[in-house]
């Protein structure tokens, strides 16, 4: 049974969404499964994690200035996320869905913390035919011109936003092109050329997270 939990303790409110590898997110309601008998909303403590796969924390603060939209993650042929568990004060967010989208609205100076279980894929990018390469390459360099060329060749491409990180600790938001190769999504370089690996790289969604200010990540390795 797929479940749902949420958890007020305080001023932080809690919820995490598993359901046998495929991720559901909403919350306080029961559309995202088949049925309302598939989901269970049930008071809980904050549940830990399984330790199998790799936990992507993300903190973020939205801005002064005004509210914060932010994606939230989804498998698909690009990432798997196992487990989705957000963190905020209670009363200052609110789930949304735009375009397919779902997303998190919080007010100015909430902060968000995100723990994502995640895996990406283990084949390393294909190469390309001669006849995709030459073709590529007559598209605009710049990501976002360079998407609507390739989807208007027949090519399927997507912007993809998210965080990019690296064994440092360093991260920042940015956004990536990718092309659909052998059934899989990898990130693609316009100026190189090349496809890369999705290494580094957490996919949000396809638009833009939107007033965040400080961001700070931390990458577990799984146990």
């Amino acid at each position: 049974m797929s479940s749902l939990r949420t958890r007020t303790a305080g001023s932080r409110r809690g919820a995490l969404l598993r359901s046998g590898g495929a991720l559901l997110l909403s919350l306080f309601c029961c559309a995202c499964a088949s049925g309302p008998a598939d989901l269970e909303i049930v008071p809980a403590p904050i549940p830990e994690e399984p330790a199998l796969l790799p936990r992507f924390d993300l903190e973020l603060t939205a801005t002064a200035e005004g509210s914060m939209w932010l994606p939230l993650p989804a498998s698909d042929e690009g990432q798997t996320i196992e487990s989705l568990l957000w963190l905020v004060p209670a009363g200052d967010h609110e789930l949304a869905e735009v375009g397919g989208q779902r997303a998190l609205r919080a007010s100015s100076g909430t902060k968000i913390e995100l723990r994502v279980r995640f895996a990406l894929p283990g084949k390393p990018a294909p190469p390309l035919s001669e006849n995709l390469t030459e073709r590529l390459a007559t598209l605009s360099k710049t990501e976002g011109v360079f998407v609507k060329q390739a989807l208007a060749a027949g090519i399927k491409a997507r912007l993809s936003h998210g965080v990019a990180w690296s064994q440092g600790g360093g991260a920042q938001m940015t956004q990536w092109v990718e092309l659909e190769v052998q059934g899989a999504w990898f990130p693609y370089r316009p100026r190189e050329g090349a496809l890369v690996s999705r290494a580094g790289l957490l996919r949000l969604g396809g638009e833009s997270p939107r007033g965040v200010g400080d961001l700070a990540v931390r990458v577990e390795s799984g146990g």
